[in-house]
């Protein structure tokens, strides 16, 4: 019965030791790396938490590579604008002369900072200058009357001359790209294709800069902005964006002394009030 008692014994102890030993192998066990190198352990997820934190890989940044996981479209992004002006607030009112045509090819810059995956404040510069011609070709040899025959300019007052007009437009915005986008899973792997719209205000100056001062114009504004576009972001941080901004500009206008042949008088040269253009760029540039 002694007999019994000790073996029935050694096998409870043998069983505790190679369930203890079961469980210490399950959490912790060796496998060959592919590479055919030294063995290496692969632990349980909390113990890879743990190692995780402890070499602090958890400070590491999303990078735009890893859609759709959260926070893959934050972070800033710098382009350049290329595209067309709407320019109709040029006209030289006392003359009624337009300053070439209306539409002037802009460059400029864009840069933003997503604080989120769909939204983040958006600086938007965009510069057009260009060479035509103003004066009045009648007044070259004769005085001219306008206002309805109220007003007689001598001869020489606006002699038409080359002439170079510089506009900018300087715009702030939030822009929101449509969150169902940034997160959809049929999205092509090369490209992710991200409509977004943009809301904000523009400060807008315009400026004729000629050699005779009665042929200088300009004006100065500012208002809302609104807008809509889609980015493709192709590779990497590499994206190129199609641009619509509506500029509802409300401008002061320039005013002018010039001589009439009943002495000086003070002429609006430019029309004041609410002035709206737009502007269409393609973007090209870098989500960092």
């Amino acid at each position: 019965m002694k007999k019994i008692l000790m073996l029935l014994l050694a096998v409870a102890v043998g069983v505790v030791f190679a369930s203890n030993s079961a469980m210490a192998i399950s959490k912790d066990y060796k496998v060959k790396s592919k590479s055919g190198g030294e063995s290496t352990y692969h632990k349980e997820p909390a113990q890879q938490e743990k190692a995780t934190y402890e070499k602090g890989d958890f400070h590491k940044k999303v990078k735009v590579s890893d859609f759709p996981e959260k926070g893959w479209h934050k972070g800033p992004y710098l382009g350049l604008n290329v595209g067309l002006m709407q320019v109709t607030n040029d006209k030289h009112i006392v003359t009624n002369k337009n300053f070439g045509n209306w539409a002037n090819l802009d460059y400029g810059i864009t840069f933003g900072w997503d604080i989120a995956d769909w939204i983040g404040p958006l600086l938007q510069i965009n510069f057009s200058t260009k060479k035509a011609q103003v004066g009045d070709a009648a007044n070259t040899a004769a005085t001219v009357t306008y206002d309805g025959g109220v007003t007689t300019f001598p001869i020489g007052t606006f002699p038409v001359e080359n002439a170079r007009e510089y506009v900018v437009d300087v715009s702030i915005l939030a822009k929101a790209t449509l969150p169902y986008f940034t997160h959809a899973s049929w999205q092509p792997k090369m490209v992710k294709i991200l409509p977004f719209a943009k809301l904000g205000g523009t400060v807008h100056a315009l400026y004729v800069n000629a050699t005779t001062a009665a042929d200088k114009s300009g004006a100065v504004g500012g208002g809302p902005a609104v807008g809509v576009g889609c980015e493709f972001l192709v590779w990497k941080g590499f994206f190129l964006a199609l641009d619509f901004t509506e500029h509802l500009i409300i401008q002061k206008a320039f005013t002018k002394n010039i001589t009439t042949t009943a002495g000086s008088q003070n002429f609006k040269v430019t029309k004041g009030g609410f002035n709206p253009h737009f502007s269409l760029n393609g973007i090209f540039g870098w989500h960092f």
